[in-house]
Formats: C-alpha cells, sequence, structure tokens
C-alpha cells in the first residue's frame, strides 16, 4: 500500500486552503464479511457458498478459498488494486477578533454577513476510485448488508432527508436540527463529486449446484461486464447519480446431464440509471443544508440478446431466488 498527501501551506490566513491525497493498494486484496454465531442466516449462506460450484480467478492464488476462511467469514470480492484519488478545498475559519477601532471606521465589507450559508462560496470535495479487474461472488446477501449498513448509519437522517419526511417527523426533525449557536461560515455548504470505476468483473451468480450424471456439477452462471462507473455529483440545490454498465453478459457452461446443449448466454450491451434531485433550502434550519422535493429517473437498457437451454433457464431462476431470499433475510429482522 502506498500513500501520498499534499496540504499547501504557503499562505498566511489564506482564504482557500486545498488537500490532495492518493492511496494505492496491490496484490492481494479481498472484501470478506462476518456473520455473527447466533445469526439465522449463517447456515444457509455458508451451505451456499459451500455447495456453490463454480472455477475461481482469483487475481492471486495466496487468497485463501471460501471452506478455508476462518469461522464466520465470507469472501464476496477479490482484486488485484484499489487507487483511491481524494481532493478537498475549503476555506479556513478565523476567529474574528475584536478591533480596537470605532464600529464607524470598520468598512463595512469587513463587517456585513450574508443572511444565509448557502451565499457562501461552497466547499468541494473530488473522489475518484478506481478498482481493477474484480472477481465477486454473488449471492444477494451483500445487498442486505449494505441496506442495514446505511439504514444504521444514516437512516435517521433519512426519514427527515425529502419535504414530506420532514413535515411528517416534525418532533424528530426538532431533535436533530435548529439548534444553531455557531458562526455561520461553520455551516458552509458542500459540493461533492464522486466517481467509483470498476474495470473488468466476473462475477460467480451462487447457487446450489445439483449433482447431474456427469462427474461433477454444473458450474454456476457468470457474469462479465466491461466496466461499472457511479457517478455522484451535488452542489446547492440539486444531486445527480449516475450509474452506467457497459458490455455485460451472463454465460451458462454446457449442462453435464445433456451433452448435446450448447453454452448459453444472456448479453446486454448498456445498462444505466440516472437520477437527478431537486433540492431547497427554503424554511429549513441552517444545520439541515436542504432537503428534497423532487426526483427524476431514468432507466436505459440497451439491447438483450439471449440463448438458453431449459436447464440454464431453471439456473437463472435459481440464481434469481436465491437473490430475493437471501437480499430479504427476513429471519434476521426477528
Amino acid at each position: 500500500m502506498h500513500t501520498t498527501l499534499d496540504i499547501t501551506n504557503d499562505h498566511f490566513c489564506k482564504q482557500r486552503s486545498h488537500i490532495w491525497a492518493s492511496i494505492e493498494a496491490h496484490n492481494s486484496l479481498a472484501g470478506r464479511f462476518r456473520l455473527p454465531d447466533k445469526s439465522t442466516m449463517s447456515p444457509a449462506l455458508q451451505s451456499l457458498h459451500k455447495d456453490a460450484y463454480f472455477a475461481g480467478y482469483a487475481p492471486s492464488v495466496d487468497l485463501p478459498a471460501n471452506t478455508e476462511l476462518p469461522s464466520g467469514w465470507i469472501d464476496f470480492w477479490r482484486t488485484e488494486s484499489v487507487t483511491v484519488t481524494i481532493g478537498l478545498m475549503y476555506h479556513p475559519f478565523y476567529q474574528i477578533q475584536k478591533s480596537d477601532l470605532p464600529e464607524s471606521a470598520i468598512p463595512s465589507q469587513f463587517a456585513a454577513k450574508p443572511s444565509h450559508p448557502f451565499m457562501l462560496e461552497e466547499d468541494t470535495l473530488d473522489i475518484t476510485v478506481l478498482i481493477g479487474g474484480s472477481e465477486v461472488f454473488v449471492s444477494g446477501y451483500g445487498l442486505w448488508f449494505a441496506k442495514n449498513f446505511v439504514d444504521n448509519y444514516f437512516g435517521m437522517y433519512n426519514k427527515v432527508s425529502d419535504i414530506d419526511s420532514y413535515k411528517a417527523h416534525t418532533r424528530l426533525s426538532r431533535r436533530m436540527f435548529g439548534d444553531v449557536r455557531e458562526a455561520i461560515e461553520l455551516y458552509r455548504p458542500l459540493g461533492l463529486k464522486m466517481c467509483i470505476r470498476v474495470q473488468n468483473v466476473r462475477a460467480h451468480c451462487l447457487i446450489h449446484s445439483v449433482q447431474t450424471d456427469g462427474p461433477v456439477p454444473d458450474y454456476c452462471p457468470v457474469i462479465y461486464v466491461e466496466q461499472s462507473v457511479l457517478e455522484v455529483v451535488r452542489n446547492l440545490r440539486e444531486m445527480k447519480i449516475q450509474v452506467c454498465t457497459f458490455g455485460g453478459a451472463m454465460f451458462f457452461e454446457r449442462s453435464r446431464s445433456f451433452p448435446s446443449a450448447t453454452e448459453g448466454f444472456l448479453t446486454v450491451d448498456s445498462l444505466s440509471f440516472r437520477g437527478h434531485a431537486l433540492l431547497s433550502e427554503d424554511g429549513i434550519s441552517w444545520d439541515a443544508g436542504a432537503i428534497e422535493y423532487a426526483w427524476i429517473v431514468e432507466v436505459i437498457i440497451g439491447n438483450v440478446v439471449g440463448k438458453l437451454h431449459p436447464t440454464q433457464a431453471v439456473m437463472l431462476f435459481q440464481f434469481l431466488e436465491t437473490v430475493h431470499v437471501m437480499t430479504n433475510a427476513t429471519d434476521e429482522e426477528l
């Protein structure tokens, strides 16, 4: 792992400061999550990863197989390189000292204050994440994990982040926001630009492989994605989200029980999601920033071409059912 940090500080009391950082990690990178010992989904997920039959294309042979991981830990992502670049421009806050001059002698440009933080120049944060060729094990539980992670850490804020929820949860809104005691500069808005780019993704669609007439079970379907990009841009009064996938294909190996059947596939040349949120600060406390009052959503699906044998169609439905069960994980809610 290699880290580079650049903090420019060459002026006294300058109005804008810049921080640039770069983090690079290479060789034998893996993402894992651990299920608690008393988790109701642990036996099902452990069984799924153990019984699924797939040919691993791990970027490094040093990574252990799923069955050799310590108890409770499950591999869901492997890659060879990750590069994170962060650029921050912010306005330093200087405590205003009381002047010995009479107020009439102080120029108005130094005494006047804006009436709202949105009238100040915003800070900016640029984040770029580039992930190299990756191998992913798809079961649907990762979606459940991400959903609960967001709910645990941002759930309370999400309840009051749009105009309907802000009014519906009035008591919660008053408890969270409205205590404005600091200088207006401390409520300066932040402009965000984030881009996450993943290249050459190979995802194993985990299903319980049923023993066939052949010497080994049928392989799980594999999804190949040439490139996937997530972009988020947020400023004072709008937020734009874009998710694009290019060159996606789902490949099915030939069934061991039906030698006459050929390989199956499903391809889509592009898949895009675009969301545009409109924000407003009217009537909102400074520390709440802005709330959403409208969304514009666009979904684009490119040309879809496929050829499936009936056994491969069954495997596709099994995978969709597995994702549905693991994503909901209703037993974990008890």
